[in-house]
């Protein structure tokens, strides 16, 4: 409730001797809650009616647009105020009472210490920085949101699970109830295919949120390939917030091969070699290979990468660069991003 704090002419801005204003409110330096509750406690025996004043503020001087000011008039010296919005997400805020008596006397209760809210909307899983492999096609989301009392709440969701292209695979009702989702069989989602999840979060009073994974995850197929193939390496571009490298994956059908990895430049010249590596591998039975052990947490083995460096160990320059799989007498190339160091 956004308000103006204005005084009737003449007021006393010392307080009335022997009354004191106390205003009562969580006592963690980080809030459990968006909309935590106070109570108002007018001490000394001041004349009422009693207006009050509730702020907070992002900072301790109650300077510039306050997030709250609210203002309401009560004959009661002991008054619970509950908040009409929702507080920002992971904001530092400060909060003090201010309160004129009837007999137009003004008193204020101490500023509080610096306390840091919340955030509206955190995804648990999967939602490794790193990516995540799961042994079903009908995953089970689950995410947290900040509590939130009546009348600002209570939250409302949608769920969309989309596809490493960016178009949408499936999306839930948007007044979803529930912190957790999982798909059905008429929804499941194909394997060994990348996906991203995001929920947007809002509240009754227009406030809303939308958080995606940090990172993709992807339904492993537990029966062996039977064609041999390279996937588009990933995170791409690279380095972003969830790897310094980029992650090769591939398949080894039926008989296994014999397989070659390399970067190239635009102009086709070798920059790094990826397989072989050191220790001269180059044949490969049937199976999936780059992945992850389901429930580690990340989605590349870690095993065939790329890190931006040349055969000498050397960073090159930014830019765009060529993947090159042989296998099976078969050449597929695709093309990476690296953004520099």
């Amino acid at each position: 409730m956004a308000a103006t704090f204005a005084l009737a002419a003449g007021p006393t801005f010392g307080g009335a001797q022997g009354v004191s204003v106390e205003l009562q409110g969580p006592t963690e330096i980080e809030l459990r809650s968006a909309t935590p509750g106070f109570t108002v406690r007018i001490r000394g025996g001041a004349p009422a009616p009693f207006t009050i004043n509730l702020q907070i503020a992002n900072n301790a001087d109650f300077v510039g647009p306050l997030l709250i000011d609210s203002l309401f008039t009560t004959p009661d010296t002991i008054v619970p105020v509950a908040l009409s919005r929702v507080l920002p997400s992971q904001s530092v805020v400060f909060w003090r009472a201010r309160v004129v008596t009837g007999a137009q006397q003004l008193v204020a209760s101490a500023s509080s210490g610096a306390r840091v809210t919340p955030p509206w909307l955190t995804l648990l899983a999967p939602a490794s920085l790193s990516g995540d492999i799961l042994d079903t096609p009908t995953p089970r989301f689950v995410w947290r949101t900040a509590p939130v009392a009546p009348p600002v709440g209570p939250w409302r969701f949608q769920l969309t699970v989309f596809e490493g292209t960016g178009l949408p695979r499936f999306s839930t009702d948007p007044q979803l109830r529930d912190t957790t989702f999982q798909l059905s069989t008429a929804n499941a989602l194909l394997t060994n295919a990348s996906y991203r999840w995001r929920v947007r979060a809002a509240l009754p009073t227009g406030e809303a949120v939308t958080v995606t994974s940090p990172a993709s995850f992807l339904v492993e197929e537990p029966a062996l390939p039977r064609v041999t193939l390279s996937y588009q390496p990933f995170p791409n571009p690279f380095p972003d917030l969830s790897s310094q490298v980029t992650c090769f994956w591939f398949d080894v059908g039926d008989g296994g091969a014999d397989v070659s990895l390399d970067v190239l430049d635009l102009r086709g010249n070798r920059v790094q070699t990826v397989i072989p590596s050191s220790d001269g591998r180059t044949r490969f039975p049937q199976g999936r290979y780059g992945r992850a052990a389901p429930g580690t947490g990340t989605n590349c083995s870690g095993a065939y990468v790329w890190n931006g460096t040349d055969a000498r160990g050397e960073t090159v320059p930014a830019g765009v660069y060529l993947v090159r799989f042989r296998a099976n007498g078969v050449s597929t190339v695709r093309r990476v991003l690296f953004r520099g160091r």
